[in-house]
C-alpha cells in the first residue's frame, strides 16, 4: 500500500498524473500529517474527495484544471481542515464547517 511507509509525509505533488484515480485516493486517507496536496491536471480524481475528509490537518489542496471535479465532490470537504481549494484558475477559501460559504479569493 502507498501509505503505509509515508506517515510522516506532508507535502504530495501528483500535477498532472494519470495514474491517480478516485479509487487510487483511498491510499491518501491514512496520510494523518498531509498539510499539502498537489492534484493539479489530474482527470480521474472525480468521486475520490471523500478519502480526504478524516485529513485533520490538510490546509491547502489544489485541484486546478481538474474539470472532472462536481459539486458532489467538494461537499465531503465541509468540515475539513482544508483553508484554501484551488480550481480551475480561481482560488475558493472554503470555510472550516459550511461549504456554502466559499468565497472566491482571486
Amino acid at each position: 500500500m502507498l501509505s503505509a511507509g509515508l506517515s510522516n509525509v506532508s507535502s504530495l505533488s501528483f500535477k498532472r498524473s494519470n495514474g491517480v484515480t478516485a479509487e487510487g485516493m483511498r491510499a491518501f486517507a491514512n496520510l494523518i500529517k498531509l498539510l499539502n496536496l498537489d492534484l493539479e491536471g489530474c482527470l480521474k480524481i472525480h468521486g475520490g474527495l471523500i478519502h480526504l475528509k478524516d485529513l485533520k490537518k490538510l490546509e491547502s489542496l489544489n485541484l486546478r484544471y481538474c474539470n472532472c471535479i462536481a459539486d458532489s465532490d467538494i461537499k465531503y470537504l465541509a468540515g475539513s481542515s482544508i483553508v484554501c481549494v484551488f480550481s480551475s484558475d480561481i482560488a475558493y477559501s472554503i470555510s472550516l464547517s459550511d461549504t456554502n460559504d466559499c468565497r472566491n479569493i482571486n
